[in-house]
């Protein structure tokens, strides 16, 4: 058992061996330190292969690898992370809940997202990372189909909130978050913008995979 303090924690949800191992991999050959993080993983509960993958991976990783298993399935993907969230490491001060697909090419990633830290002296606000980084809210409709979807929020943010999420998406619950903070006094030169944005950090598997008919139609 590994007693690292880590500042970083990301949270992920899989049910994909190859898709997880893959993810691992890009985090820990890239890192800086692979002390600085800790990974916490969901699975479902009947999935024992998954199950004996991880606790097999637990033994040879160099950072703190974390294990929940839930029932429910893709729709309370919030319950999950909420849940995540408790498993984390109290010590983490971004915390990070990304895809499966989403790994990181960026070498010495965790020291570029740690040099962010302390940048707002009340630690609440959040480094976005994808490809929806640079987009201008006009409405709060567009924080539910184009939220920034890989992004480092500073724990104190996340203790505000009281959860990840309440419902269901955590990243369009997140970006309404945001949108309502720099938005509330329009007529106030001093805008709330809690959101920083990175430029040296790149993810893969931002765009989603396709889905069956079946799939498209349920979440629909």
């Amino acid at each position: 058992m590994k007693t690292y303090s880590p500042l970083i924690s990301i949270l992920v949800n899989t049910n994909n061996e190859k898709n997880i191992i893959e993810f691992l991999d890009s985090y820990e050959n890239n890192a800086y330190d692979s002390k600085n993080f800790e990974v916490i993983v969901n699975i479902d509960k009947d999935n024992h292969k998954m199950s004996e993958l991880l606790n097999d991976q637990k033994k040879h990783r160099s950072f703190d690898l974390k294990i929940i298993e839930t029932t429910g399935g893709y729709f309370s993907g919030h319950i999950h992370n909420n849940m995540m969230l408790d498993k984390s490491n109290p010590s983490s001060y971004f915390l990070t809940c990304v895809g499966d697909r989403m790994c990181i090419n960026t070498k010495d990633w965790d020291k570029i997202i740690l040099e962010y830290k302390y940048k707002y002296e009340d630690n609440i606000y959040r480094v976005k990372c994808s490809s929806y980084k640079y987009r201008n809210y006009k409405h709060y409709w567009e924080c539910c189909f184009a939220p920034a979807n890989i992004v480092f929020t500073t724990r104190k943010w996340l203790e505000i909130c009281g959860s990840w999420s309440p419902c269901f998406s955590h990243d369009a619950f997140q970006q309404c978050v945001s949108f309502y903070m720099f938005t509330f006094d329009n007529f106030n030169a001093d805008q709330v913008n809690r959101d920083i944005i990175d430029e040296k950090l790149h993810f893969e598997g931002q765009i989603p995979e396709p889905k069956s008919d079946k799939d498209q139609y349920d979440r629909i």
